[in-house]
């Protein structure tokens, strides 16, 4: 048999949640995450103070992407045969929901990482806020049930979870490029859907805002490559008037071609761990780090239940020996990953550490 629906895991205070997936995670609070917009959004959300949300069914009708949420080929095999990661209903039933639940579901999407690339400019907007995924959970303020984690890149030979709040953290393969972070509200978490022919009628709006406290959550504000200095001037009159002092930065493809601070280096596409591939990605970071920073964290998440490393992601922390991080801040005490740390500076490997372990 398939392993039972699981429930949320509640946080203390007034924090979203993290789904308890198995395979569905969190990165560390100090992973930093951008939101790239254009100036009339950016200039929305830090007068109004709300974070837009996208309804899952414009990405369906607008964006043309008629797999955002559902299942994989894999998923429905499984749902057939009885052994789905989440068989609670039967599979016509869990098509039907998944179907459905593209009017319920709205999005909110950031990449993670500092990494740049022009691609990414030129596709989703001109300024991009900086924030750090722990100062989005502090600063999110939402009544119903909200969800955040990255966002797993898969082809149909994967089976991923079949109800729609896991199903909205996993995307096809093509899209990997996006490295993205999301935060998910499900607009009726309370409601039961029956099996019909047709979709119910929704009526909501094709988005909704969600209160934030952008004081709390916007710690750098980043203008595109070759921005000129009207657009620089624009983001810094718009945080004047909100008494807001915070940095306002060119593109790093404009001024430094060096390795960036922090970034995800592997672990959220297709689930499928290769030794030789991960080792060949350190010994490039490791050789990177030199030249610019004083040190760097190579930090290692595998969720609870996991016995291989199929289902860790791995993180990227430069620093420098002015802000050298503590470890045991990596990953998340509430969800019970199991972390370990190799810390690096050029003269190689320094230490390593384990959650529940010393780190000298």
């Amino acid at each position: 048999m398939g392993k039972t629906h699981q429930t949320p895991a509640k946080r203390a205070g007034k924090n979203p949640v993290a789904y308890r997936d198995e395979r569905w995670t969190l990165p560390s609070d100090s992973m930093v995450v951008r939101r790239y917009k254009s100036r009339n959004h950016f200039k929305t959300l830090v007068e109004d103070e709300k974070l837009y949300f996208g309804a899952a069914r414009k990405y369906h009708e607008e964006d043309f992407d008629d797999t955002e949420g559902q299942a994989t080929d894999a998923t429905r095999d499984a749902e057939e045969d009885g052994t789905a990661l989440t068989t609670f209903a039967p599979a016509e039933y869990l098509e039907e929901l998944r179907r459905n639940s593209i009017g319920r579901f709205f999005l909110n999407c950031w990449k993670l990482g500092t990494d740049e690339n022009q691609q990414h400019w030129d596709e989703f907007g001109e300024i991009a806020i900086e924030t750090t995924i722990g100062r989005l959970r502090e600063a999110i303020s939402y009544e119903n049930q909200l969800y955040m984690g990255m966002v797993r890149y898969v082809d149909d030979l994967v089976e991923i979870p079949s109800v729609p709040e896991a199903a909205y953290f996993y995307k096809l393969l093509e899209y990997a490029s996006e490295n993205e972070f999301r935060v998910v509200v499900d607009r009726d978490p309370q409601l039961v859907y029956q099996p019909s022919k047709e979709p119910p009628d929704w009526d909501y709006d094709d988005s909704l805002s969600v209160s934030v406290d952008v004081g709390q959550l916007i710690t750098r504000v980043i203008v595109r490559p070759s921005a000129d200095d009207n657009l620089i001037q624009f983001v810094r009159d718009t945080l004047a008037e909100k008494g807001m002092d915070v940095p306002v930065k060119r593109s790093r493809l404009d001024w430094d071609k060096d390795p960036a601070p922090c970034r995800m280096v592997y672990g959220n596409q297709n689930m499928r761990l290769i030794a030789k591939h991960w080792d060949k990605l350190l010994q490039r970071e490791i050789s990177r780090t030199s030249m610019v920073w004083d040190g760097v964290d190579l930090v290692e998440v595998v969720p609870p239940g996991q016995e291989t490393e199929n289902f860790a992601h791995y993180e990227i922390h430069r620093f420098n020996d002015s802000d050298i991080p503590d470890p045991a801040d990596y990953g998340h005490d509430y969800l019970n990953y199991s972390v370990a740390v190799r810390r690096f500076d050029e003269d190689g490997l320094q230490n390593e550490w384990k959650r529940g372990t010393a780190f000298s």
